[in-house]
């Protein structure tokens, strides 16, 4: 990102620990960010703890109420203001963590367990090359027994 400058104050990211790996999205020439968040995050109190450069402020502060649509957050340095639209959803998967989806459930006699192979991604473009598996005794706790396949090095784990 391009960091605020005197002529031009831009935020850089937000902090709040609910906001998902990867889910902080800027859009510098709309003028829009969006955030995707972790199921059960409370959108009509929310705070992003959005931050820019040094010196730049930041309105409006603290919780703010998400539910309804984007709110207008206006970055001002040395008397210049950008108004950004920030968005707030909740981007999850019920089942299993990030960004995975399209599973493929299989039952496994020999160990009990069901085994899940979903795809994934949550990178720009939809660049993901990687598979992990999941399994779980129930289909409804589930664990990531990792990588099991990579497509850029054509390498299964």
């Amino acid at each position: 990102m391009v960091p605020s400058t005197a002529l031009n104050p831009i935020p850089e990211g937000a902090r709040n620990k609910r906001i998902r790996e990867y889910g902080f999205n800027i859009n510098s020439a709309n003028k829009t960010i969006t955030l995707a968040v972790n199921y059960g995050t409370n959108l009509t109190q929310f705070n992003p703890e959005i931050f820019a450069s040094l010196g730049t402020e930041i309105m409006p502060l603290g919780s703010q109420d998400f539910s309804g649509g984007a709110v207008d957050y206006q970055f001002t340095i040395n008397g210049t203001t950008n108004t950004y639209s920030v968005s707030v959803n909740i981007e999850v998967n019920p089942v299993i963590p990030d960004f995975h989806a399209d599973p493929e459930i299989l039952y496994s006699e020999k160990t009990g367990r069901f085994y899940m192979y979903p795809t994934t991604d949550g990178f720009p473009g939809w660049s993901s090359s990687t598979f992990d598996v999941f399994s779980s005794p129930d289909l409804v706790n589930w664990t990531n027994e990792g990588e099991i396949l990579d497509l850029s090095t054509n390498q299964v784990s």
